[in-house]
């Protein structure tokens, strides 16, 4: 599994999910067709991909999805099988398949994504980029950015981001803001916490704001600016085989799918920083006991030997 942490920057909380896409599988989603969806709710539902679980989730592209009951959500190419028609100044992020690589364009036509479409695992327009080639770019001057955005990317706010390192290493990011304890991030600092911080060589600015959101193993990570989930177009999503816990619904469940030689943390309370009370390996029942729906936390008890614990997965 890839690596979650938190860690401040500019008076900000900045959360981070960095994985591996030769371990786990970047893609990207629209969830429900017919409507916004919330980052919670989006799910697998590519049948070729039913073994795999979902490990992270960003909030997505750019624009809102359905405008007049018409998407409308900039350039958008899901493995060759969906393309919006808007094609406007908006840099592009296209992920390449076989090598895996991120890489922003300036400008995308109809015929290079038909001349590509097999070769091209997403393609989804963005707000500006961050990084291009290892160096500050935005794609837009300062005054362009002024005009496009009246002000807003030189203003401190909540930043979802997107990144790629030298060693092929996917970033997610999300950046908290509008808060006493967090202040937010402007486009600079943006820029150089993934160039200088990350050392990501490609990075962009997604759809952020109230819709920042980073989900790990089902939790939400950073606290959201408009306290509760805003219906978002899409999503970046960390898909994997291997690496996270599954259970089974019932009163009594196992736990399953775990990496090899993979343990996982019990917990005093259901939050990520409270005390491991033990570490529970591959295939040990557990009884559910309770079920904390808002933050995917499960409260159980197992029994190893003679003794008994209980906390929360």
């Amino acid at each position: 599994m890839g690596n979650y942490y938190m860690i401040r920057r500019y008076d900000t909380n900045c959360h981070v999910y960095e994985f591996n896409p030769e371990v786990e599988r970047l893609g990207i989603s629209i969830g429900n067709k017919l409507r916004l969806t919330k980052l919670s709710s989006f799910g697998i539902d590519e049948e070729e991909f039913i073994d795999e679980h979902i490990v992270a989730k960003l909030n997505g592209g750019f624009f809102d999805a359905l405008v007049e009951n018409k998407f409308d959500i900039e350039s958008f190419l899901d493995d060759g099988l969906f393309f919006s028609n808007s094609f406007s100044e908006y840099p592009i992020l296209l992920y390449w398949k076989d090598s895996k690589k991120l890489e922003v364009k300036t400008k995308l036509t109809k015929k290079f994504c038909k001349d590509h479409a097999d070769e091209i695992e997403f393609a989804v327009g963005v707000p500006y980029s961050l990084v291009i080639d290892g160096e500050t770019n935005f794609c837009f001057s300062r005054d362009k950015l002024k005009k496009i955005y009246k002000e807003d990317p030189f203003q401190r706010a909540p930043r979802t981001m997107i990144g790629q390192k030298p060693n092929g290493t996917i970033v997610f990011i999300a950046a908290e803001g509008r808060s006493s304890d967090s202040v937010g991030f402007t486009i600079n600092h943006s820029a150089y916490f993934m160039q200088n911080d990350l050392g990501c060589t490609t990075a962009v600015m997604v759809e952020g704001g109230d819709k920042t959101e980073l989900m790990v193993n089902n939790s939400i990570k950073n606290k959201l600016s408009d306290g509760e989930e805003i219906p978002i177009s899409s999503a970046f999503v960390a898909y994997s085989t291997t690496g996270t816990e599954k259970i089974e619904y019932s009163g009594v469940g196992y736990i399953v799918n775990l990496a090899k030689g993979q343990l996982l943390d019990l917990h005093k309370y259901p939050t990520d920083n409270s005390k491991v009370l033990h570490k529970i390996p591959l295939g040990t029942q557990i009884n559910i006991t309770s079920i904390d729906i808002q933050g995917h936390w499960y409260e159980i008890s197992v029994s190893e030997g003679c003794a008994t614990y209980r906390g929360w997965i």
